[in-house]
Protein backbone atom coordinates (compact mmCIF):
# COMPACT_ATOMS: atom_id res chain seq x y z
CA UNK A 1 0.00 0.00 0.00
CA UNK A 2 1.37 3.14 -1.16
CA UNK A 3 2.44 6.35 1.76
CA UNK A 4 -0.38 7.96 0.49
CA UNK A 5 -3.06 5.34 1.38
CA UNK A 6 -1.62 4.61 4.73
CA UNK A 7 -1.97 8.27 5.14
CA UNK A 8 -5.93 8.68 4.25
CA UNK A 9 -6.48 5.12 5.97
CA UNK A 10 -5.14 7.06 9.14
CA UNK A 11 -7.03 9.93 8.70
CA UNK A 12 -10.42 7.93 7.84
CA UNK A 13 -9.44 5.81 10.90
CA UNK A 14 -8.73 9.15 13.56
CA UNK A 15 -12.27 10.32 11.97
CA UNK A 16 -14.74 7.13 12.17
CA UNK A 17 -13.57 4.92 14.72
CA UNK A 18 -13.94 1.40 13.61
CA UNK A 19 -12.92 0.17 10.04
CA UNK A 20 -12.89 -2.84 8.56
CA UNK A 21 -10.32 -2.77 5.46
CA UNK A 22 -10.41 -5.26 3.15
CA UNK A 23 -7.84 -5.89 0.07
CA UNK A 24 -9.00 -4.52 -2.78
CA UNK A 25 -7.56 -6.91 -5.35
CA UNK A 26 -7.26 -3.39 -7.88
CA UNK A 27 -7.22 -5.77 -11.41
CA UNK A 28 -10.62 -7.06 -10.21
CA UNK A 29 -12.32 -3.89 -8.45
CA UNK A 30 -10.30 -0.68 -9.87
CA UNK A 31 -10.04 0.11 -6.01
CA UNK A 32 -6.96 1.36 -4.16
CA UNK A 33 -8.67 1.33 -0.65
CA UNK A 34 -11.84 -0.91 0.25
CA UNK A 35 -13.44 -0.43 3.81
CA UNK A 36 -16.05 -0.93 5.66
CA UNK A 37 -17.32 1.52 8.01
CA UNK A 38 -20.57 1.48 10.36
CA UNK A 39 -23.23 3.78 8.81
CA UNK A 40 -23.79 6.75 11.15
CA UNK A 41 -19.85 7.31 10.55
CA UNK A 42 -20.70 8.16 6.60
CA UNK A 43 -21.00 11.62 7.01
CA UNK A 44 -17.10 11.93 8.64
CA UNK A 45 -15.50 9.79 5.96
CA UNK A 46 -17.44 11.48 3.41
CA UNK A 47 -15.69 14.43 4.37
CA UNK A 48 -12.05 13.16 5.42
CA UNK A 49 -12.69 11.99 1.61
CA UNK A 50 -13.69 15.58 -0.08
CA UNK A 51 -11.29 17.22 2.23
CA UNK A 52 -8.39 14.66 0.52
CA UNK A 53 -9.94 16.01 -2.64
CA UNK A 54 -12.11 13.49 -3.69
CA UNK A 55 -15.74 13.41 -5.21
CA UNK A 56 -18.23 10.76 -5.06
CA UNK A 57 -18.49 8.44 -8.52
CA UNK A 58 -21.60 6.51 -7.43
CA UNK A 59 -23.58 4.98 -4.93
CA UNK A 60 -25.44 0.99 -5.48
CA UNK A 61 -27.19 -1.14 -2.91
CA UNK A 62 -26.93 -4.86 -2.39
CA UNK A 63 -29.30 -6.48 -0.81
CA UNK A 64 -27.90 -9.29 1.77
CA UNK A 65 -29.13 -11.77 4.15
CA UNK A 66 -27.58 -8.91 6.86
CA UNK A 67 -29.33 -5.99 5.30
CA UNK A 68 -28.85 -3.59 2.34
CA UNK A 69 -25.07 -2.95 2.03
CA UNK A 70 -24.86 0.10 0.34
CA UNK A 71 -21.20 0.19 -1.71
CA UNK A 72 -19.63 3.80 -2.69
CA UNK A 73 -16.75 4.86 -4.72
CA UNK A 74 -15.14 7.79 -4.98
CA UNK A 75 -12.15 9.07 -7.00
CA UNK A 76 -9.67 12.04 -7.72
CA UNK A 77 -9.23 13.75 -10.88
CA UNK A 78 -5.81 14.29 -10.31
CA UNK A 79 -4.62 10.62 -9.60
CA UNK A 80 -6.16 7.32 -9.97
CA UNK A 81 -7.11 6.40 -6.53
CA UNK A 82 -9.99 5.00 -6.45
CA UNK A 83 -12.01 4.15 -2.63
CA UNK A 84 -14.65 1.52 -2.17
CA UNK A 85 -16.68 2.46 1.35
CA UNK A 86 -19.23 0.35 2.29
CA UNK A 87 -21.52 0.88 5.07
CA UNK A 88 -24.42 -2.12 6.15
CA UNK A 89 -28.20 -0.67 7.20
CA UNK A 90 -30.46 -2.93 8.31
CA UNK A 91 -33.49 -4.44 6.45
CA UNK A 92 -35.85 -3.14 9.40
CA UNK A 93 -34.44 -0.07 9.46
CA UNK A 94 -33.09 0.91 5.91
CA UNK A 95 -31.67 4.21 6.92
CA UNK A 96 -28.50 6.42 6.49
CA UNK A 97 -26.93 9.98 6.51
CA UNK A 98 -27.04 11.43 3.23
CA UNK A 99 -23.96 12.83 1.98
CA UNK A 100 -25.66 15.66 -0.18
CA UNK A 101 -24.53 18.38 1.66
CA UNK A 102 -20.57 17.49 0.99
CA UNK A 103 -21.22 15.96 -2.29
CA UNK A 104 -24.33 17.53 -4.57
CA UNK A 105 -23.88 14.37 -7.09
CA UNK A 106 -25.25 12.59 -3.90
CA UNK A 107 -28.64 14.12 -4.65
CA UNK A 108 -29.79 11.66 -7.62
CA UNK A 109 -27.68 8.56 -6.27
CA UNK A 110 -29.41 8.49 -2.89
CA UNK A 111 -32.84 9.20 -4.52
CA UNK A 112 -32.09 5.94 -6.95
CA UNK A 113 -31.18 4.00 -3.96
CA UNK A 114 -34.39 4.90 -2.11
CA UNK A 115 -35.88 4.15 -5.21
CA UNK A 116 -34.99 0.70 -6.14
CA UNK A 117 -34.10 -0.80 -2.07
CA UNK A 118 -35.88 1.68 0.19
CA UNK A 119 -33.17 3.09 1.74
CA UNK A 120 -33.82 6.31 3.60
CA UNK A 121 -31.27 8.89 3.85
CA UNK A 122 -31.48 11.45 6.71
CA UNK A 123 -30.99 15.22 5.70
CA UNK A 124 -31.67 14.71 2.26
CA UNK A 125 -33.69 17.85 0.81
CA UNK A 126 -35.35 15.92 -1.59
CA UNK A 127 -35.78 12.21 -1.23
CA UNK A 128 -38.78 11.86 -3.74
CA UNK A 129 -38.72 9.33 -6.62
CA UNK A 130 -36.16 9.83 -8.89
CA UNK A 131 -37.00 6.57 -11.55
CA UNK A 132 -40.07 4.67 -10.48
CA UNK A 133 -43.65 6.52 -9.48
CA UNK A 134 -44.95 7.54 -6.46
CA UNK A 135 -47.11 4.51 -5.69
CA UNK A 136 -45.06 1.07 -5.99
CA UNK A 137 -46.02 -1.53 -3.28
CA UNK A 138 -41.96 -2.62 -2.38
CA UNK A 139 -38.59 -1.48 -3.87
CA UNK A 140 -37.92 -3.58 -6.90
CA UNK A 141 -33.76 -4.60 -6.29
CA UNK A 142 -35.53 -5.91 -2.78
CA UNK A 143 -34.72 -9.76 -2.72
CA UNK A 144 -37.34 -12.19 -1.60
CA UNK A 145 -35.42 -15.04 -1.56
CA UNK A 146 -31.61 -16.44 -2.16
CA UNK A 147 -29.92 -13.27 -0.41
CA UNK A 148 -26.52 -13.69 -0.01
CA UNK A 149 -24.00 -13.04 3.10
CA UNK A 150 -21.51 -10.38 3.34
CA UNK A 151 -19.12 -13.70 3.61
CA UNK A 152 -20.43 -14.72 0.65
CA UNK A 153 -19.45 -11.69 -1.39
CA UNK A 154 -16.07 -10.86 -0.16
CA UNK A 155 -14.22 -13.96 1.62
CA UNK A 156 -13.01 -13.97 4.66
CA UNK A 157 -9.39 -13.88 3.27
CA UNK A 158 -10.06 -10.45 1.73
CA UNK A 159 -10.53 -8.97 5.27
CA UNK A 160 -7.13 -7.99 5.93
CA UNK A 161 -7.61 -5.49 8.79
CA UNK A 162 -9.54 -5.02 11.41
CA UNK A 163 -8.66 -1.17 13.10
CA UNK A 164 -10.54 0.08 15.84
CA UNK A 165 -10.65 2.69 18.45
CA UNK A 166 -12.72 5.70 19.89
CA UNK A 167 -13.78 8.16 16.58
CA UNK A 168 -12.19 11.84 17.26
CA UNK A 169 -13.84 13.59 19.87
CA UNK A 170 -14.94 10.70 21.96
CA UNK A 171 -13.77 10.01 25.45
Amino acid sequence: MSTASESLLNDLHRQVGKIAIHNPHYRKSGSYIDISIEADALVDAARVLSEAGYFLEDLAGVDVSEGIWLVYHFDRYDASSRITLRALVPHGKPSAPSLSRIFKGADWHERECCDFYGVRFEGHPNLKPLLLPDDIDRPPLLKETGKVPILGLIPLERWVENRSKPRAGTP
